[in-house]
């Protein structure tokens, strides 16, 4: 029996009084630890002192608050005048909160209640504690994980609790800590006042990157708000939720999970309606009204025997509600096409492209103007040509014009070989070239022709000069178009011709 067990028991006091976390079934080790605790002097103190911060390393919980009982007790026993007295007691003080976060009821009891009670009364006052104030119980409300506690005490360790998730009961001085967590994802510190009431333990703090996305593609202008207003996308941290939101898109609220990591966001873009008239007036359609904006298609005569689908950029618009855009849109002509071949002969054409878009022969539409088209046929090679597509003016349709593409030649028809060393491919060569600087000098007066109109300042004067200035530049500007690709391809055969001879 220990001395100030056999105290208690000479003078009537009961055992339960002198409770502490030692007792109960323990490993040997830390039996012993005690033990000699009871019996050491001020000479053994700093040996029982060491051994027994390292045995609270580890073990089961009940081990380790033993082992921080009496590594609290001997540095509470070094604690009596001396040099280092704030040092130690403060130690005490460590390690007798740790065993009471471990074992909270049996530190509750007298005796180890009145240790951490005395080792508290030798920590001097710190900047912010409040002069004279004793330690209070405090409730900590923890996540679970690993807490640190940290006093406004020049070069002391701070306290380092494991609390499961719930409230805990400490004993603590009030005023001013800084208290954070330890491990994986520990949030930084915080300044926090202690006092009588309960405080609550930071969460994790993992970091989170936030990829913002539409259809695959990131979203720029993106912002994050929170509970408590904006929040930073750098730095963003796991736990809690927030608001995804960004110009043109509805916003999205997202879980931030608590282990952090990579999350992909997809917002939705806002819904616009498209309000469209067309030219002529009153041609039915489909695919106006709300939706997102982006790419639409609006489909002329939808029921009729040649509906025309026409694509419309909806611009995204900067907020989501009343979001509206209006188009005007002149109903395009449909059209077929037929292949001549030189002696009127029809031959079936394997591709056509009319304004740098490939279209079905068969059927296709076109807006008002000029156009310019080429188009292939086996055993005929490209030809080039050009057309005028007049307005429909019918709100109820129009029916399709026929687009002949000729030939000059026939198919299977005798073809001219040039000679091993002829002039033949010089000569084609040089004759693209020719045709194709006939392009250049034709797009050359195009642009001249531009700048006129573009200096003309005064169309009102005479309206009709104006208009022959822009029908001077498109008449220039499809020559140029119609000369460089004959030119072009004009080179290219000879080229090949040259390689293969």
């Amino acid at each position: 029996m220990g001395r100030l067990a056999a105290f208690a028991v000479a003078f009537g006091l009961s055992a339960a009084a002198w409770a502490h976390p030692c007792e109960g079934p323990l490993p040997p080790t830390h039996t012993a630890l005690f033990t000699r605790l009871d019996a050491a002097g001020p000479a053994d103190w700093p040996a029982v002192l060491a051994e027994a911060q390292a045995a609270a390393a580890e073990g089961t919980p009940a081990a380790r608050a033993c082992a921080h009982y009496v590594a609290g007790s001997a540095a509470f026993f070094l604690s009596r005048p001396a040099a280092d007295r704030a040092h130690h007691a403060w130690q005490a003080v460590r390690h007798l909160v740790t065993a009471q976060a471990l074992a909270p009821a049996a530190m509750a009891e007298k005796r180890a209640a009145a240790r951490l009670d005395n080792a508290w009364a030798r920590v001097p006052d710190a900047p912010g504690w409040p002069a004279a104030a004793g330690a209070r119980p405090v409730t900590l409300n923890s996540p679970g994980g690993t807490v640190r506690l940290a006093p406004p005490l020049d070069g002391e360790a701070p306290i380092e609790l494991e609390l499961p998730a719930g409230s805990h009961r400490l004993t603590l001085r009030p005023g001013p800590w800084r208290l954070g967590r330890v491990g994986r994802c520990a949030a930084p510190p915080q300044g926090v006042t202690l006092g009588g009431g309960a405080v609550a333990v930071p969460g994790k703090a993992c970091p989170v990157t936030l990829t913002v996305t539409d259809d695959g593609a990131a979203v720029d202008g993106v912002a994050l708000v929170g509970p408590e207003g904006p929040i930073p996308v750098e730095g963003l941290r796991g736990g809690g939720t927030v608001t995804v939101q960004a110009p043109g898109y509805l916003a999205a609220r997202v879980a931030l999970p608590a282990e952090g990591g990579p999350i992909q966001v997809a917002l939705r873009r806002c819904p616009v309606s498209l309000e469209v008239t067309t030219e002529p007036p009153g041609v039915p359609l489909a695919g106006a009204g709300p939706g997102p904006w982006g790419p639409r298609t609006v489909t002329l005569w939808p029921e009729g025997p040649h509906p025309a689908p026409v694509a419309v950029a909806v611009p995204r618009p900067t907020g989501c509600a009343d979001a509206r855009h209006a188009a005007r849109i002149t109903a395009p002509h449909p059209l077929t096409a037929q292949g001549l071949d030189g002696t009127e002969a029809p031959v079936a054409i394997s591709r056509l492209v009319v304004a740098q878009q490939a279209v079905d022969p068969a059927g296709f539409h076109l807006p008002p103007g000029r156009h310019v088209y080429q188009a292939t046929a086996p055993g005929l090679g490209l030809t080039l040509g050009q057309f005028v597509v007049p307005t429909c003016g019918d709100p109820r349709g129009c029916a399709p014009l026929p687009l002949e593409v000729r030939w000059r030649r026939t198919p299977g028809g005798p073809a001219r070989a040039a000679a091993p060393d002829g002039p033949g491919p010089q000569i084609t060569l040089a004759v693209g070239g020719l045709i194709a600087a006939g392009g250049l000098v034709a797009g050359a007066q195009a642009l001249a022709t531009q700048r006129d109109i573009d200096g003309y300042t005064s169309p009102a004067v005479d309206r009709r000069r104006l208009d022959d200035l822009f029908a001077e530049r498109d008449d220039q500007a499809l020559t140029a178009d119609v000369l460089l690709g004959i030119g072009l391809t004009t080179a290219a055969v000879g080229l090949v011709w040259f390689l293969l001879r």
